[in-house]
């Protein structure tokens, strides 16, 4: 994964990748099961409520851009979607990332994805991790494609800021969680 306003490489001939031969560490499966370990609760210093499931209320949309009327600059505005986290692939240029101040271009390779927080991930963080905005440049080009993957928790129970401060009532996310996604003319999340 490429970080915004880098170039994603580590050196000349990299493509960010450790070098061959060696081992990167990362989660592992434990033997004989399918299912990855639970993860940890949050710590404490984020209030400690735990991270909600999300995978019944999380969804795939695929945007495919034909040759966009020439009048027009950008094929999405500036806005942040609405949700939890969005995982985005793009198949051609045109994604610029809202970074201090300014509208940067972002592609991903072939075996990329960008990771982009929304306003329910600045909700849960109290204000910690802003929702990241970024809109969509006319380059009028024959075909792009993006696949994303919308993160949403399920709203079966209540879902609390992860940084609640000591003695504060916690506040029920859920209603507004549920709703945010209309703001950009999405379904609203489910309740399953």
């Amino acid at each position: 994964m490429r970080r915004p306003g880098t170039s994603g490489r580590a050196g000349p001939r990299s493509r960010g990748r450790p070098a061959a031969g060696v081992r990167v560490p990362g989660p592992r499966r434990p033997p004989g099961s399918d299912r990855w370990p639970a993860p940890r609760r949050p710590p404490a210093q984020l209030g400690g409520h735990k991270a909600p499931p999300f995978e019944a209320a999380s969804y795939l949309q695929l945007n495919n851009y034909a040759v966009a009327d020439s009048d027009r600059d950008l094929l999405q505005d500036k806005h942040e979607d609405g949700h939890l986290v969005t995982v985005i692939h793009t198949t051609a240029p045109g994604l610029e990332l809202w970074l201090d101040g300014e509208a940067r271009p972002m592609q991903t390779a072939a075996d990329e994805v960008i990771l982009m927080p929304g306003s329910v991930f600045t909700d849960l963080s109290g204000g910690r991790v802003p929702a990241l905005y970024h809109q969509v440049r006319n380059l009028r080009l024959a075909d792009r494609t993006a696949l994303m993957y919308f993160v949403n928790p399920e709203l079966t129970e209540p879902v609390y800021s992860w940084a609640a401060e000591p003695g504060q009532t916690p506040v029920d996310l859920r209603d507004k969680i549920r709703s945010n996604p209309a703001m950009f003319g999405l379904p609203d999340v489910p309740t399953l």
